[in-house]
């Protein structure tokens, strides 16, 4: 569903022609089924990739029953748009699309069921370029809103599943698909960011068990970009907007700790996805294949040493597809233990709204 949104964005996005928003179909078609009501919302910023997002990340929140009306597209033109709303959000041809999309075995009722809720959607217009988009999102929702930050391509949140009768056999370790706990789980995330005094909270960057650990931290570790959930403080644009598309993740990452000196993640939680392989998204947006942006990678590595010396350093991968490429190591750095008094306020939710929590974390001021 395309909506009419009036809303103040920030004088730095002042120049751009936001398209008028209308209902294009009529509000009967879209009889959403009873479903959780989230305190949160979730962005989705997409370049070229209609058919992916429909199998992958939008599937995935539909089997999680996470309500359409708190989802939205962020897409860079007119255009992009119009190739979303033909494929996503037409009445008439959605449903058959959908059958030639998703796996050959989804019964004709899922397909129904699925092409309604997707009428749901929210439709954006923002900018052309990952760290743009990402920037202009924060600009799009108030402060102090709680949101979940999706790629396009998560085919799979999955939970580490310790093995009960040898715990310690790491071997025996095993990820398992959330799906009905998905609502749950991202609560979770900003309920343990506001004890900890943090805004941003993420999952443990790759889908292998062995690696993964059945807790989370507060220390500094990378937060990826694939999923994650920041609680909104557009007002922070100096010190918080990313500046550069290749390792935007890691410029979040270090530009929260900086500002906030803890960061949460789960790390028993992990998403799977495909980095780099799939068409459309980043490559298609820099107009280069993953060979030529070599030479971007290890100068935005040059470049967030440089922001941040004290807690970084650059090393280069050994093997695989990014052989040789440049990357940031972070240091291991706790978060400090002080008394800290801080205000979160979330307009969508009715925990901790506008209330002051003293906890013991960082000392900070704030937002």
């Amino acid at each position: 569903m395309v909506v009419n949104k009036t809303k103040k964005i920030k004088k730095r996005f002042s120049n751009v022609k936001m398209p008028k928003l209308v209902n294009l179909y009529p509000k009967s078609l879209y009889q959403p089924e009873k479903s959780i009501v989230t305190p949160y919302v979730v962005a989705i910023p997409t370049y070229k990739r209609p058919e992916l997002i429909v199998k992958a990340t939008l599937y995935v929140l539909y089997r999680a029953k996470i309500p359409s009306s708190s989802i939205s597209l962020f897409l860079a033109n007119a255009q992009e748009r119009n190739n979303y709303v033909t494929l996503l959000q037409n009445p008439i041809t959605t449903e058959t699309k959908l059958t030639t999309i998703l796996p050959k075995n989804t019964d004709k009722q899922t397909i129904t069921k699925y092409a309604k809720w997707l009428l749901g959607i929210s439709i954006v217009v923002g900018y052309k370029g990952l760290a743009k988009q990402r920037n202009f999102i924060r600009s799009w929702y108030p402060s102090g809103q709680h949101i979940l930050c999706l790629d396009d391509d998560v085919r799979n949140v999955m939970r580490l599943n310790v093995s009960a009768s040898n715990p310690k056999d790491r071997s025996k370790w095993k990820l398992i698909p959330v799906i009905k706990g998905l609502d749950k789980l991202i609560q979770s995330g900003f309920k343990k960011s506001i004890a900890s005094g943090a805004y941003l909270w993420g999952v443990y960057p790759v889908d292998n068990a062995y690696f993964m650990s059945p807790n989370s931290s507060a220390s500094l570790k990378f937060i990826v970009g694939p999923m994650y959930g920041i609680i909104n403080r557009p007002e922070l644009a100096t010190q918080l907007d990313v500046t550069m598309d290749e390792k935007e993740d890691m410029e979040r990452t270090l530009r929260h700790w900086k500002q906030d000196g803890a960061i949460i993640r789960l790390n028993y939680i992990t998403i799977q996805t495909t980095y780099f392989d799939n068409n459309g998204g980043m490559q298609a947006s820099l107009n280069s294949p993953l060979n030529h942006r070599k030479s971007a990678a290890d100068k935005a590595a040059t470049r967030l040493h440089a922001m941040f010396p004290d807690i970084t350093r650059i090393y280069k991968r050994k093997g695989g597809p990014r052989k040789e490429w440049a990357e940031i190591r972070l240091l291991t750095i706790r978060s400090p233990k002080q008394p800290h008094t801080y205000t979160h306020k979330n307009p969508s939710s009715n925990v901790a709204q506008n209330s002051v929590i003293s906890i013991d974390g960082l000392s900070r001021t704030n937002i």
